[in-house]
């Protein structure tokens, strides 16, 4: 810190010197990039990226020195003028340059980390854009702006400045050269250098990894320091051990299916041994077990395996990070884990594991201190943990973005071990992408992943398969796609059913089969039929499936939302015909636990009364064409699925363009085209196909208050203080919001900018049931 002898009279933000966040934040970027990764090495050598990281840090805010900026923490309205980004990216530019040029050092290298110094300070209170949009003509026609606010400085507070920096070259006489030699004739120069870089990084993507690494660190400091302070937390020095899964598998409760989790345990953990061991770490391991088999538990054994093994040979702490598909599993997966970080600790804290989404409760825990508000949210965003529990989303959004709230996080990609569950239910326009993405920034930031599936699609061939599985395995069910797959309507369906004593699950496409079916089998059959389906605001639709899970309904009605990660068991599953991966996820529902001697999964075809197929208004037709002519007039044990599963990927390469889509989004990202089409900024791991509203349903006396809640927030002036307490309930309020079709002719009223159904109209929207009433929908809803 500055002592007041050297302190100029500048601050960065109430009551913060410049010169003291400049300092911190400088330390900070650089520390975090060389903590974050392992292999930009082949870019440049380390110590020059973190030196770059220092200069851009010491940077970043230099702008902040104009008269109009301070006049604008006064109490001022901000104007351009005031803005202070462009003329911090000005002198991070030639600070760099200044640096760069004592160097030997190849000129792609040169290029990259000047244009990279310029684009990402200019950038770090926005989204990341394309590098040579950042370097039009734009910059050019504000140079009379630039030169205003070198001009504005106050010297002597600026000479004060630049020396407790270390940046006695700086002085406002040459940054005033700077303005008119950059927009003169150094920015066409570097444009047209980039240009010529870009044409060469078709394919390698090392300096994306570098840049989103260089962003995030700087992203990571600027908030940390401004939020938290200087000192960054103190990482949790916890670690798992045999003890502690060996206490934990011997609480599980006892199921006919034990002896075969214990079996795949077993093998998974002494291969896994052996397969560390190797001369060389593969990058990816892979884990491919039934359902019901323990996937996370075992998962989990192996990444902390993995995890004590680097600590031991390298010394360093590898954070683990879990995926999956859909927030409605994450929280009984991270169950597992926080019952076993219990048995080491008791207590479980935030600093120690972490569940990130975007709906998360805002607080923030350590052994020694709550955290609340824009401290939790910094902690919490940032992926400050040792055990990060997280989705789909989150995950490949860090990965594949230009958004600066996802990428803030990307630093905590590096030396960690990703378990990555589920897999199979990324789109298959995105396999490619996401093999090649993950594989070269796994190399890159010194990261390992444990990729968990039931069907592994075959592009992910990388990597070393761990043998969890013994040869022969008893079979649970068998996919009957013969004495229901005849096509037909929902009536004539249910009229063929006779249900007896043992439990039945049936698994559609759309919310209006869901419902269609669910009223037929109510006319038909006594016993309490459950339903589910995203029209259920999630309250119930968790408690729907905990009664499903204890057995309360004899039948359950439901759409796909059952398919991947959720624990339930029935003794017969009905699904109507969808890609194959979608009928083994669903088969996987069928007597999990082994309990019968073998359960049936029965494949239907159900269409409108207009002949069209349910299936087809959500999938594509080639995937449903190919699973029909794999399974029609077939019944399949489940012994036997992994075969039917890899005739079913070779079938869809063969007929299906996989790579086109990836392809072009890959060269974008190594030519750090962050905008345009196709580019991070439109890259959706989960596309929604369908405009939807977002509807606030008062369901019980609970949600009411929520809401009322909710009303006073939205009334509170401030817009930080109104984010802020929002935040803390959005977790909960969230429980009673469902997604609505836009194009529905009974859309509730909009209150406090929410669309509300209050709990004394809930019958004119809501069923307590089948859940919202939609009106003039689309066949899917």
């Amino acid at each position: 810190m500055s002592s007041l002898s050297e302190a100029s009279g500048f601050f960065s933000h109430p009551g913060k010197k410049l010169e003291d966040h400049l300092l911190n934040v400088a330390r900070l970027t650089a520390e975090t990039v060389r903590e974050s990764f392992g292999k930009a090495a082949d870019i440049a050598d380390p110590e020059v990226i973190q030196q770059v990281a220092y200069l851009i840090g010491l940077c970043h805010d230099l702008g902040k020195t104009s008269a109009y900026f301070q006049e604008h923490l006064k109490g001022k309205p901000s104007s351009k003028k005031s803005q202070h980004a462009l003329l911090s990216a000005l002198a991070a530019y030639y600070t760099v340059r200044s640096y760069l040029g004592k160097l030997d050092l190849c000129e792609d290298a040169k290029v990259y980390l000047l244009t990279s110094s310029f684009c990402l300070v200019r950038q770090h209170h926005g989204d990341l854009r394309d590098f040579l949009d950042l370097m039009s003509n734009d910059v050019v026609n504000q140079a009379d702006l630039l030169r205003d606010q070198v001009s504005s400085i106050h010297e002597e507070e600026f000479n004060k400045l630049v020396q407790v920096l270390g940046l006695t070259h700086v002085t406002l006489k040459g940054m005033l050269s700077w303005v008119d030699d950059f927009t003169e004739s150094e920015l066409l120069s570097l444009r047209s250098s980039y240009r010529r870089l870009r044409n060469r990084l078709s394919s390698d993507m090392s300096y994306y990894f570098l840049n989103n690494l260089l962003y995030s660190s700087l992203l990571d400091a600027d908030k940390t320091d401004v939020v938290i302070g200087a000192t960054p937390m103190r990482r949790s020095d916890v670690w798992l051990g045999d003890r502690e899964f060996d206490a934990y598998r011997s609480s599980l409760s006892r199921t006919p299916l034990s002896g075969m989790r214990e079996t795949c345990y077993q093998m998974a953990v002494e291969h896994f041994k052996e397969l560390i061991r190797a001369p060389t770490l593969e990058r990816i391991y892979h884990l491919n077990l039934p359902t019901g088999m323990g996937k996370t538990l075992i998962g989990l054994r192996l990444a902390n395996m993995l995890r004590n093994y680097l600590y031991d040979y390298q010394g360093v702490a590898y954070r683990i990070i879990y995926v999956l598909p859909f927030i409605n599993i994450l929280e009984q997966n991270a169950r597992v884990i926080e019952n076993l970080l219990s048995l080491r600790v008791g207590s479980v804290s935030q600093d120690l594991m972490l569940i990130h989404h975007h709906l998360r409760d805002l607080t923030y825990t350590t052994q020694e201190e709550d955290y609340g508000g824009n401290e939790a949210e910094l902690l919490i965003e940032g992926w400050n943990s040792e055990f990060i529990v997280t989705t789909f989303v989150q995950f490949f959004h860090t990965l594949v973005s230009n958004r600066n709230s996802m990428l803030r996080k990307f630093n905590k990609l590096g030396r960690s071990v990703i378990v990555l569950d589920e897999i199979q239910a990324l789109p298959t326009k995105h396999w490619k992408l996401i093999k090649e993405v993950l594989t070269d920034a796994l190399y890159f930031m010194d990261s390992y992943a444990i990729i968990m599936t039931a069907t592994k699609p075959l592009v992910f061939e990388v990597g070393s398969e761990i043998k969890a599985v013994p040869e022969e395995i008893p079979s649970r069910y068998i996919l009957d796609a013969q004495t229901y797959f005849d096509e037909s309507t929902i009536g004539e369906f249910a009229e063929k059913l006779d249900l007896d004593e043992l439990r039945y699950a049936f698994i559609v496409n759309t919310i209006s089969e869901a419902e269609q079916l669910y009223d037929k089998l109510k006319e038909r059959f006594s016993a309490e039929i459950g339903f589910l389906s995203s029209h259920v605001v999630p309250k119930q639709r968790l408690e729907r499936i905990d009664a499903a899970k204890n057995g309360r309904f004899k039948v359950l009605v439901s759409t796909q939302i059952v398919e991947a990660g959720v624990d339930i068991d029935f003794d017969v599953v009905f699904r109507d015909i969808a890609p194959l991966d979608s009928l083994v996820q669903a088969a996987g529902r069928c007597n999990r636990s082994g309990v019968k001697e073998n359960g049936r999964v029965y494949i239907t075809r159900l269409r409108e009364q207009n002949g069209h197929k349910f299936a087809t208004y959500i999938y594509d037709q080639i995937l449903v064409d190919i699973t029909v002519k794999l399974i029609e007039g077939k019944r399949i044990s489940e012994a036997e699925i992994s075969r039917v599963f890899d005739n079913y990927q070779r079938e869809l390469a063969r007929r299906k363009d996989l790579e086109g889509y990836s392809t072009e989004l890959i060269k974008a990202l190594a030519e750090l085209r962050y905008t345009g089409s196709p580019s991070p900024e439109e890259f959706k791991v989960i596309d929604q196909e369908y405009p939807q509203f977002d509807v606030f349903v008062s369901v019980d006396d609970d949600a009411e208050r929520i809401f009322s809640e909710y009303r006073r927030i939205w009334n509170i002036a401030d817009r930080f203080e109104r984010k802020h307490a929002f935040d803390a309930i959005k977790g909960i309020f969230y429980q009673y919001v469902i997604s609505v079709p836009k194009n529905i002719t009974n859309l509730p009223p909009v209150d406090c900018g929410f669309l509300y159904v209050p709990l004394g109209n809930l019958d004119d929207f809501y069923d307590p049931v089948k859940g919202f009433l939609t009106r003039g929908k689309n066949p899917i809803w």
